[in-house]
């Protein structure tokens, strides 16, 4: 495969050691030559040869990423990238209608192209990606360079065509046949992997959007949301433009339609408001920033807003089992004494409170709806209460919100008040009965 004293020799009875590089026609953005060491060069496009007056072919790789058209070998004829001229591949990869596509993220040329039999030509399919049948199996294939639209790497057909090499730096001969196969094919940034997030309990009506971005650190990004999923009814479009510093995840805050404060800086107005029990579509695209190029919108996804507003965690507290009920940091309740709670949570949409779970913060719970509890040990305590509605929706109170601490006392000892007249009355016995021993 890297023999190069048989390579540069085959280059010189074919006299291409200067082949010169021209742009295709606006038709077919694939140019140049790849080398077999079987059957000598494949010319992806006409203008390499200057027959396009007369035979006007090339290959040409839609914005998709999918290939089509022709390239051409004088010793075997037109190989073509066109399954409704060659039929199914072998195996796999299968791009139906198509035979071969290369990854918009990775650069990465995969699937097949077929050597037609026209003529006394030989037909035979030319696979793009796989693995060698070796002992260990490596794996080759062809790659594009997203910057330059340069080609590298091999492909593999049989023993007739054997490897072909789509780069001169392949076998390091590029000082004697600077060979190369070459695109003008604008890679499009893309975006997928749609999805939404959501924090339920702190408003039921903002899902977070996710997507990721597949080119590097995006320039803006634009995002539709429709109130159906024909995508005919926009509610909400929005463009952001500039640097971001997120380069694969972006999140949108579409509670209010508008760009949340958060990783990637965006900050806007409220403009719209989403409804309750009510599904969406949504889509996104972006803009890379080395090219300024848009891509095309991502495929819709959806997303459904909850039935209504998720419960309101809420209690107060009181020394008393009939109140008054307080806030629970004004208690200053001794050891062993008693704290009455008093759940005051509010449901929502029409549902109730069907559940109560509480956690004392000292490992005793309770899922009472107005429990009482005392402590043991002298420290604060931050109290939990969680609740659930009638939907099954659930959210807990904040441990770290101050209204629900509640701090305990060390009891004052015990003592007993003696009125001061009993000592004196003592105090005059005691002098009286030293008299009466004088006087006796």
């Amino acid at each position: 495969m890297k023999d190069k004293l048989k390579i540069i020799l085959l280059l010189i009875v074919f006299g291409f050691f200067a082949i010169g590089f021209v742009l295709a026609s606006s038709a077919d953005n694939v140019w140049g030559w790849a080398w077999s060491e079987n059957i000598g060069w494949i010319s992806f496009n006409c203008t390499n040869t200057n027959w396009c007056a007369t035979s006007n072919y090339g290959v040409n790789i839609e914005n998709s990423g999918y290939f089509s058209g022709y390239a051409w070998s004088e010793n075997i004829g037109w190989i073509s990238f066109n399954r409704a001229e060659t039929g199914p591949p072998p195996t796999s990869p299968d791009y139906n209608p198509y035979l071969a596509k290369v990854d918009l993220e990775t650069g990465k040329v995969s699937g097949w192209a077929r050597a037609l039999a026209y003529g006394d030509g030989w037909s035979g399919w030319i696979k793009l990606r796989g693995r060698t049948t070796e002992a260990v199996p490596k794996e080759y294939g062809v790659v594009i360079d997203k910057d330059s639209g340069e080609f590298s790497g091999w492909a593999w057909s049989d023993m007739v065509i054997g490897w072909i090499s789509f780069n001169c730096k392949n076998q390091e001969v590029c000082e004697t046949s600077d060979y190369k196969v070459k695109t003008s094919f604008a890679f499009l940034p893309s975006v997928s992997n749609l999805h939404d997030s959501w924090t339920p309990c702190a408003d039921s009506l903002h899902p977070t959007l996710n997507w990721e971005y597949n080119d590097g650190t995006p320039d803006g990004y634009e995002v539709e949301i429709y109130s159906d999923s024909a995508l005919s009814n926009l509610i909400y479009e929005y463009t952001a433009t500039g640097a971001i510093s997120t380069a694969h995840t972006a999140n949108y805050d579409a509670g209010n339609c508008h760009l949340a404060e958060g990783e990637n800086g965006f900050k806007n107005s409220p403009i719209c408001d989403l409804e309750y029990g009510t599904t969406y579509w949504w889509r996104v695209k972006a803009k890379r920033t080395e090219t300024g190029v848009w891509s095309d919108w991502s495929a819709p996804d959806s997303f459904t807003t909850y039935l209504h507003r998720w419960p309101s965690p809420n209690f107060k507290c009181s020394a008393s089992s009939t109140g008054p009920w307080v806030d629970c940091s004004t208690l200053r309740p001794a050891v062993n004494e008693i704290i009455y709670f008093h759940n005051e949570s509010e449901a929502f949409g029409g549902a109730i409170t069907t559940s109560w779970y509480w956690d004392f913060g000292d490992g005793i719970t309770s899922t009472l709806q107005n429990p009482s509890h005392f402590y043991s040990q002298p420290r604060n305590y931050s109290v939990i209460l969680e609740v659930t509605d009638s939907n099954g929706y659930s959210c807990p109170t904040d441990p770290e919100d101050i209204k629900f601490r509640v701090t305990v006392k060390i009891p004052l000892p015990e003592w007993k008040e003696i009125p001061p007249f009993i000592w004196l009355k003592n105090f005059f016995a005691s002098i009286l009965e030293n008299l009466g021993k004088i006087f006796s």
